[in-house]
């Protein structure tokens, strides 16, 4: 995410998971890099019965406070032995008296209650809370209904949460909460996709999956959308690839409505409109090799894809 990942305050985001006793693997994780030397970097406002892993000597700390210098890392995780770990370090606070950078989520996790077997990485770079916004769109992938979920973090107390354009919060939370929205807020026929505002700005992540299986599940972390947008993604490498391993998967699009959108240079068609505001989207299959996405208005894609039991997904 380039620059605009650095910052003084941020809230952790991941998977909230359900299912205890995958000590040996599933876990919370948070990583952070200084950008300057004396960097003090204090970590509050989680569970105080999470249990951190630090080799063979477990700890329980009601916060975290440590000195950095330029380039330095600092990793926090927990495993899932400990039910405070499940969910309690989600909207944990990050501050620091200079930049830093923020990756966080699940080495190894799912949302689900899916067992051993349906489990993958789910780890994104975060920005700090003055990048965040009000306004999110959401394109489902091609995972379950219970993979496929949107999971708004709030920084501010009393923050509403409204789902296309109902007038009604579907929820309301306070500081380092978060809320899970339905899958069933999904809509749309060429493609399913979600809008989601908030009446303060939030934080927005979406669990999502490259197929049913429930091991092919990842993470992306989702920017607010806005008149900021870029008209061009120039561009996405060997979309089809990771390695020399080939995946099964797609890109999936949003740009404002009745712009006209091509990828290396093909029109595409079948746009589902967003409900309430004036954007829509595109889901995408079958590309390979490196694309170029073109938009004659602003433009924003993700991308997720499987092979067998493996999962990935991304976001541009």
């Amino acid at each position: 995410k380039g620059r605009a990942a650095a910052g003084t305050t941020f809230r952790v985001g991941g998977f909230p998971m359900s299912l205890t006793g995958q000590q040996t693997s599933w876990d919370f994780s948070a990583g952070i890099m200084a950008t300057a030397n004396n960097t003090t970097v204090t970590i509050s406002g989680y569970n105080p019965g999470v249990v951190f892993a630090d080799g063979s000597s477990p700890f329980s700390s009601p916060s975290l406070t440590f000195a950095l210098n330029q380039g330095e890392c600092y990793v926090v995780a927990g495993y899932t032995n400990t039910a405070a770990n499940l969910r309690g370090f989600i909207g944990a606070l990050v501050q620091s008296n200079n930049p830093i950078v923020l990756n966080n989520g699940n080495l190894l996790g799912n949302i689900t209650n899916a067992g051993a077997g349906g489990q993958d990485i789910g780890i994104d770079q975060s920005v700090p809370v003055n990048k965040i916004g009000q306004q999110y769109i959401l394109i489902e992938g091609n995972g379950s209904p219970q993979t496929e979920i949107p999971i708004v973090i709030a920084h501010y107390n009393n923050t509403d949460i409204f789902v296309n354009g109902n007038p009604v919060p579907i929820a309301t939370i306070n500081a380092g909460q978060y809320y899970m929205v339905p899958n069933a807020n999904y809509q749309g026929v060429c493609n399913q996709n979600m809008h989601i505002r908030t009446s303060q700005p939030a934080y927005m992540y979406q669990s999502l999956a490259g197929a049913a299986a429930n091991e092919t599940n990842a993470l992306n972390f989702i920017p607010p959308y806005g008149c900021g947008l870029p008209d061009t993604i120039d561009n996405i490498p060997f979309v089809e690839k990771i390695g020399t391993t080939t995946y099964t998967g797609g890109v999936m699009v949003f740009t404002q409505q009745g712009a006209t959108l091509k990828i290396n240079g093909v029109v595409q068609t079948c746009a589902e409109p967003v409900l309430s505001v004036p954007w829509e989207t595109y889901y995408i299959t079958g590309l390979t090799g490196n694309i170029t996405i073109t938009s004659t208005g602003g433009v924003a894609a993700g991308i997720f894809g499987k092979n067998g039991n493996a999962g990935y997904a991304g976001y541009y």
